[in-house]
């Protein structure tokens, strides 16, 4: 069976989980078939980061067992429970060439156009932010299998933000997420 994702992002003092609806349209709920770089609900959760550093999870709905002590259990309640609303986002996206993918917590970022250069499969690229952020991959269809699967959802509930200039003193990283 596949395992689908939501979103939970908490800004300041507001946790808003997101159904993956643009403007009430839905958007595949499978890890990598969202995952892309023009995916217009990704592209949009993206423009939300930017500039605006919030703690994201993607949380998968067979993720439970892995909502630990890291990532709170109350996080899969608010992306799969009943008692909690599901927004869907306003198409607004922001695509990440010439920006920065930074992780305040671990004070790391990705240059997006170095990531872009070597994750290019035929014009496929896998978008970052929903694989880094992702919380019980492996565990369903449509999780993601490739290159460096073992990095997936390492900054899962982390403060992120997209960001034009790097910050000072924080490291390079660089990812590569491809499906060859």
């Amino acid at each position: 069976m596949g395992q689908y994702y939501n979103v939970v992002i908490k800004n300041k003092d507001t946790i808003i989980a997101y159904n993956r609806e643009v403007d009430g349209k839905y958007t595949m709920a499978k890890l990598t078939e969202h995952s892309w770089w023009y995916n217009p609900f990704v592209s949009s959760i993206t423009k939300l980061l930017y500039k605006n550093p919030c703690q994201v999870a993607w949380i998968g709905d067979y993720s439970q067992t892995e909502c630990t002590e890291e990532i709170n259990p109350i996080l899969f309640e608010f992306a799969w429970g009943d008692e909690v609303e599901k927004h869907s986002i306003h198409q607004d996206e922001m695509y990440l060439d010439g920006k920065y993918l930074v992780n305040h917590t671990i004070e790391a970022y990705l240059d997006c156009d170095k990531y872009k250069a070597r994750c290019n499969n035929n014009d496929w690229i896998l978008h970052p932010l929903p694989l880094l952020t992702a919380v019980g991959n492996g565990l369903g269809g449509g999780d993601y299998y490739g290159i460096n699967k073992d990095q997936v959802g390492g900054w899962a509930w982390c403060t992120i933000s997209v960001e034009d200039d790097i910050p000072a003193g924080y490291e390079e990283l660089e990812y590569i997420f491809r499906e060859d």
